[in-house]
């Protein structure tokens, strides 16, 4: 459309979990390229990638001054999340998750270890450190 931009991204994986990197392009209504990004994420999924991919072209749309965007990339997995605006599976944000609720229920802390965080975070943390998948409510 119009006065609108694309982002093309990919993410890979290599061992998923294993190194990773995350790609992008934007291009203007005309199809002609205004910026193009290529990134290591360091040990991460193909999921994960993908997700970052998206996170760097957005912040390069917003350096280059492009606010009127559209996202293309070919993760369904990653499309339904973006769609839902939720990411069921990132493990790490539950730890972000159970502190907020504490900080909505009155908690005013700041934590500079794993050992300070209250016990249920610190059982959050552990479970993310090994890989282990968990369900909260």
């Amino acid at each position: 459309m119009a006065g609108r931009v694309k982002i093309n991204v990919d993410g890979s994986s290599l061992g998923n979990p294993g190194q990773a990197g995350g790609e992008g392009m934007i291009r203007n209504d005309k199809g002609m390229v205004l910026a193009a990004f290529a990134t290591n994420f360091g040990i991460a999924s193909n999921n994960e990638a993908e997700l970052r991919a998206i996170i760097e072209g957005l912040k390069l749309c917003q350096h280059i001054g492009c606010f009127h965007v559209d996202i293309e990339c070919d993760s369904k997995i990653v499309v339904e999340w973006m769609l839902k605006r939720k990411c069921t599976v990132w493990k790490g944000n539950q730890v972000a998750d159970l502190l907020a609720k504490m900080g909505a229920q009155g908690l005013m802390q700041r934590f500079t270890s794993c050992g300070d965080l209250p016990e249920q975070a610190r059982g959050l943390v552990r479970l993310d450190r090994i890989g282990v998948l968990y369900l909260h409510k």
